[in-house]
C-alpha cells in the first residue's frame, strides 16, 4: 500500500510539473491529450497465478488507476492466457501486448485479444514490427468490428511502412 501511495503521489506531481502537454496514459502506450488513464508496466503478471494476481496487483492497480481516470497495463512476453485475470480490474482502459516475433522473442497470441477485448470499450495498443505481410496476418487476427485498436508498426522501409499504413486502415474498414 506503501508503494501504491508514494506511485500516485509522485505521478501526480510529475503531471502537474508537465501541465498542458500531458499525454495519456502515458509510458510506452500510443498516447493523447485525448486519453485517459495511467500507463503501467506489469512484467511479472506472467510470473504469478491468477489467483496471486487477483488477491495482490488488482487491487493495487485499482486504486492507482481511481487516481487516474483509468489504468492502462503492458507486459512483454505473451500474457494472453492472462486476459481473463486482467480483465476484472474495474478501471481497466488500455492494454498493451506485442504480436509479432520481430517486437518480442514470445510474442502474444491475437485472437483472445480480439476475442476478450472486442466491445468492451478496453483499447488493445498493438505493437507490431516486421515486414508488411507479418503486420497484416495479426492485424486481421486482431480487428474485430466494435474493437477500440491501435496499431503501432515499424518497418525498415518508409515505403513499406505506407503501405502497411494503408493496408491496416483496408482490413479495419477506416
Amino acid at each position: 500500500m506503501v508503494l501504491t501511495e508514494l506511485l500516485v503521489d509522485f505521478s501526480k506531481r510529475q503531471q502537474a510539473l508537465i501541465g498542458d502537454l500531458l499525454v495519456n496514459p502515458g509510458h510506452g502506450f500510443a498516447s493523447s491529450r485525448e486519453f485517459q488513464g495511467i500507463g503501467l508496466s506489469d512484467d511479472v503478471a506472467l510470473m504469478i497465478s491468477d489467483q496471486f494476481f487477483e488477491e495482490f496487483e488488482i487491487p493495487f492497480r485499482e486504486k492507482i488507476g481511481a487516481a487516474f481516470g483509468g489504468c492502462a497495463i503492458h507486459s512483454c512476453g505473451n500474457w494472453s492466457r492472462k486476459i481473463p485475470a486482467v480483465k476484472k480490474m474495474k478501471n481497466l482502459v488500455m492494454v498493451d501486448g506485442a504480436f509479432a516475433a520481430e517486437t518480442d522473442s514470445d510474442p502474444n497470441d491475437a485472437e483472445p485479444f480480439a476475442e476478450e477485448f472486442c466491445r468492451t470499450g478496453v483499447v488493445v495498443n498493438a505493437r507490431i514490427v516486421g515486414d508488411v505481410e507479418t503486420i497484416c496476418a495479426q492485424v486481421k487476427k486482431l480487428w474485430r468490428p466494435g474493437m477500440k485498436l491501435i496499431v503501432v508498426t515499424y518497418c525498415q522501409d518508409p515505403a513499406e511502412q505506407e503501405e502497411a499504413y494503408h493496408r491496416i486502415h483496408e482490413i479495419c474498414g477506416c
